[in-house]
């Protein structure tokens, strides 16, 4: 499924419906083997629908993490019913949308593993082997559960002591 999936973004690429970076970023993502059954679904339906503007806005490039962290959209402007799932007593769907260039739990792994080993890298030099401490802080709209539970499975067994707020 997933082949097949790649051939069909391939092709949309080829015949300039998705970014040449769409395509790369689409590619390593379905590739790397961490999606969960319903994120490949959703981009399953995304690439069926020809929704290829969305995939282009949600894959073109990865988020950036600035001086105010992360920052961007959690819901895509083309929501699939894979993550709308169940949706929340107030509409929010239940998973946030997929790709690099929206604020989804992947990404969040994604950064937090970087800080941390930025973090650790910088003691090292500085000949302080204590364990990293960080501070994560986040909000309460949108989906605010991912944020703990991406953070705690990004570090896994890593040497860090966080807390979250």
């Amino acid at each position: 499924m997933i082949q097949e999936l790649i051939a069909q973004i391939e092709k949309a690429g080829t015949e300039g419906k998705l970014l040449e970076s769409a395509v790369a970023n689409l590619k390593e993502w379905l590739g790397a083997g961490f999606l969960p059954e319903w994120a490949t679904k959703s981009i399953e339906r995304l690439v069926r629908q020809g929704a290829y503007s969305e995939l282009n806005d949600r894959f073109y490039r990865y988020m950036e993490f600035g001086t105010g962290g992360l920052r961007g959209r959690t819901i895509g402007a083309v929501t699939t019913e894979e993550e709308t799932g169940k949706a929340s007593d107030v509409g929010t769907p239940e998973h946030p949308g997929i790709g690099s260039n929206l604020l989804n739990e992947f990404n969040i792994i994604r950064a937090t593993v970087g800080l941390f080993n930025y973090t650790r890298d910088y003691l090292k030099k500085e000949a302080r082997f204590d364990a990293p401490k960080l501070v994560i802080a986040h909000d309460q709209q949108g989906h605010p559960a991912m944020l703990p539970h991406a953070i705690t499975h990004g570090l896994g067994q890593r040497e860090l002591k966080h807390i979250c707020t």
